[in-house]
């Protein structure tokens, strides 16, 4: 099947995680516009000061930390997606340190896919300037259908939230969850101005860390939360 996604009109970079069009154009990413919605974490604050004092060391010492953290986790992250991508393209599994990852994802994630699959599948709206990269889209041919399916290699995505999001999304938990759901949500619905159905069963695929397997975590498609943050962002909230 020739890929119904395949565009050239914008382009993404990956050395600074922008998204320009052919007439020059810049556009939010989906991650940066739903992190607009988030209190902000002010780690080069009283947080840090509190933490490393609790820990007895410099806050310049711990505020590394968390940045090797990170950076460590970025890199884990992109490495799985490298090689489940690999696999989706060629269905054949190669020699790397994540090759028990992709086996589950063979034996027990691929499976489920009833329609053709493509991966990294750059979606955008030329009018709301916003792009950005959903891992799987499972596209139905006959129904012009897409399904919308992300992997996460977080440590947790179970962690207590102990804010809400910010207007008009401050009726929802600013944890891992829902910014996820509002991430795929947001994948669905740019697909859906381009024309295409959109099928509501989205998933998260959350690797665990301890024994590597896949774990298939069904999500909502939050149509109405997307448009009210959509409508927020485009009246020049910020």
């Amino acid at each position: 099947m020739n890929n119904p996604f395949e565009q050239d009109f914008v382009k993404f970079r990956a050395d600074d995680h922008s998204y320009t069009d052919k007439e020059n154009n810049k556009y939010i990413s989906v991650s940066q516009l739903i992190h607009k919605y988030e209190i902000p974490f002010d780690k080069t604050g009283i947080i840090l000061a509190m933490c490393a004092k609790r820990e007895g060391v410099s806050q310049e010492v711990l505020k590394k930390r968390w940045d090797d953290k990170r950076d460590l986790s970025c890199f884990y992250g992109s490495s799985v997606h490298a090689e489940i991508e690999h696999f989706i393209n060629t269905k054949k599994i190669r020699k790397s340190d994540h090759k028990e990852i992709v086996t589950n994802f063979k034996n027990d994630v691929y499976p489920t896919f009833k329609y053709p699959v493509f991966s990294e599948v750059l979606v955008y709206s030329k009018d709301l300037l916003v792009s950005g990269l959903s891992d799987f889209v499972e596209y139905n041919k006959d129904k012009n259908e897409i399904r919308i399916c992300d992997l996460k290699t977080n440590e947790s995505l179970t962690k207590k939230a102990y804010n809400k999001l910010l207007y008009p999304l401050n009726h929802l938990k600013n944890d891992a969850i829902t910014r996820y759901s509002l991430q795929l949500s947001l994948y669905s619905y740019l697909l859906s101005l381009q024309g295409f159905s959109v099928n509501e069963n989205l998933n998260i695929f959350w690797v665990n860390p301890v024994n590597k397997k896949i774990e298939i975590i069904p999500i909502k498609y939050m149509k109405k939360d997307i448009m009210a943050m959509l409508e927020h962002y485009s009246g020049d909230a910020f």
